[in-house]
């Protein structure tokens, strides 16, 4: 729609982040303010364009307070397609997504270095997951 669409880390009604779009005119609409609840909060790398919507990560808020990766309409309809809670699928998206020729989206993670160390887990501080469109996240690989 030669529209552009971001994110921005603070803002919105509970200065959370929002998703924007900022028409080819200028006009600044914001389509989704983040709540810090099972939205999340804090969304901070660019978005993924996709057949059936955007696709980004926020760092924190979600289920588990760990962070989110979420599907947003370009109407502004937000889905949380995963809340990290901090175990083996990881916590705190750390970097945005990138989709790959299968058509899954991948991201990486930082996790919770007291959780790590108390699993008797000393290598995986950082670590890489698949989101498919299907919603089922898995973890692929701790990154030392």
């Amino acid at each position: 729609d030669g529209a552009f669409y971001g994110t921005t880390r603070f803002g919105g009604s509970q200065d959370c982040g929002v998703v924007f779009r900022l028409a080819d005119g200028g006009a600044l609409t914001n389509l989704h303010s983040f709540t810090g609840g099972g939205d999340g909060s804090h969304p901070f790398a660019p978005l993924v364009s996709s057949t059936n919507g955007l696709y980004g990560t926020a760092r924190d808020g979600g289920a588990h307070g760990y962070g989110t990766v979420f599907r947003v309409t370009t109407g502004g309809e937000l889905t949380t397609l995963h809340a990290f809670a901090n175990g083996l699928d990881g916590s705190f998206p750390s970097n945005g997504l990138v989709q790959g020729v299968d058509g899954n989206f991948y991201g990486a993670y930082v996790q919770d270095t007291e959780l790590v160390m108390s699993l008797g887990i000393n290598d995986a501080f950082m670590g890489i997951f698949r989101c498919p469109l299907e919603n089922i996240m898995s973890r692929l690989s701790p990154v030392s």
